[in-house]
């Protein structure tokens, strides 16, 4: 794996080499006031429905096989690209971001009376729930706290759906709990993958049909 391959710096227009949780905020609030990703509110082109179709499919799939209470969407930005996906009525979700210029867009977004947003600085204090997803996050990321991430996980959430580059989403080192990992063309002709895992013992078939 090269170094370009772990981490975005170039996406984020920072040095995330050796980001660490601690500057998250800083890093994502700045991405989010200087609108650098400019479309869907400055969550960026991959957040617009009509670019984010395979997605919602496969979520509204893992939401129907796996029936979650809770759904924590890590990294929800300004909630652009949910505004008008159709939650299930049991469905809790929540979204956590920690930039709150994003929080404060998801909030006028969203029109889900059981949704809410957290601002949440560091991973390790995500609550646990039934479902977490975490859609083009990772990649901007080094590998090791994506590592350090994907395990923190393990004992809170039964689901994970993640979005990302490759290599971003299904480290080499960890495979445990993995369901289904699919790789297709991203929008702007990067490859781009959704992996599932399942963290508990039970056999499961894939959520997916090719």
């Amino acid at each position: 794996m090269n170094e370009q391959s772990t981490y975005n710096h170039k996406a984020t227009g920072h040095d995330t080499k050796d980001f660490g949780i601690d500057q998250m905020a800083e890093v994502f609030e700045d991405i989010y006031k200087t609108n650098r990703w400019r479309k869907a509110q400055g969550a960026g082109s991959g957040s617009m429905p009509e670019n984010a179709k395979i997605w919602l499919r496969m979520l509204f799939k893992t939401i129907n096989k796996s029936k979650p209470k809770i759904v924590h969407d890590f990294g929800c930005g300004p909630y652009f690209l949910y505004k008008d996906f159709d939650w299930p009525d049991y469905v809790r979700y929540t979204g956590y971001d920690v930039s709150d210029t994003a929080l404060e867009r998801a909030e006028l977004n969203c029109t889900n009376p059981y949704a809410e947003f957290c601002k949440l600085e560091n991973f390790h204090d995500l609550p646990g729930g039934n479902l977490i997803i975490v859609k083009e996050v990772l990649q901007h990321w080094p590998h090791k706290l994506r590592l350090e991430f994907l395990e923190s996980l393990q004992n809170k959430y039964k689901w994970v759906l993640v979005q990302g580059s490759v290599e971003s989403t299904v480290p080499p080192e960890y495979k445990f709990g993995l369901v289904n990992y699919k790789e297709y063309p991203h929008e702007t002709n990067v490859n781009t993958t959704v992996a599932v895992w399942k963290f508990n013992n039970d056999t499961e078939n894939s959520i997916f049909t090719s």
